[in-house]
């Protein structure tokens, strides 16, 4: 559900995007809560998604299913977490979670930013060309540790990022949207952050 100028309005979550993409100017939209991956659902917290997705790798067969959900969440979390404690900004679409990812890479050496992608398209398989390889590996329990090794690099490598780069290109970006809303909360495993701003997809 969103809300436009004060108008509820249902829409499959499939077609968020498009539909929010649509209104670029002139209405107040707010209230998109639910609008993420299934593992985002749950608790939002990093150290959680690691330990599950190993407990479901260390599992006899493992539930490489279960497995991969968990270790997207923990990959999506990290941006997440990433805007809000740097920037006060509130992901809202799994769209513009991609876009901001890439934002994050303007910060980075060539280096970091080649590493984060390749460790992201395959976490979030949102490569076809990666997926092979990715599934492949998942089928070893040697290949599930690295690849939470990776996401756990990943989050380590965020942190060196340098800030005012990645703010001057979220100024001239135009494959996300930024809205303004009244500040709130949002919990990340301990910690609190404070937002203002929120995220989605400005393309179709």
């Amino acid at each position: 559900m969103i809300v436009v100028d004060g108008i509820e309005i249902m829409i499959p979550n499939d077609k968020l995007d498009e539909v929010v993409s649509i209104f670029k100017s002139g209405v107040h939209i707010d209230d998109l809560e639910g609008w993420q991956t299934e593992a985002a659902h749950e608790e939002e917290n990093f150290e959680k998604f690691i330990t599950e997705a190993r407990e479901f790798s260390n599992m006899s067969p493992p539930d490489i299913d279960q497995f991969e959900i968990k270790a997207r969440g923990a990959a999506s979390i990290c941006v997440v977490e990433f805007f809000l404690k740097h920037f006060g900004i509130l992901i809202k679409s799994n769209k513009a979670k991609s876009s901001l990812m890439e934002v994050i890479c303007f910060g980075l050496s060539s280096k970091q930013a080649v590493q984060v992608i390749d460790i992201w398209m395959k976490a979030e398989k949102s490569d076809p060309n990666y997926y092979e390889n990715y599934y492949d590996s998942c089928m070893t329990k040697e290949g599930r540790e690295a690849t939470l090794d990776s996401i756990n690099e990943m989050a380590a490598i965020f942190d060196k990022a340098d800030l005012v780069l990645i703010e001057a290109e979220l100024k001239i970006m135009t494959s996300v949207t930024l809205r303004d809303v009244k500040k709130d909360t949002r919990k990340i495993g301990n910690y609190s952050y404070d937002y203002s701003r929120i995220a989605f997809s400005s393309s179709l």
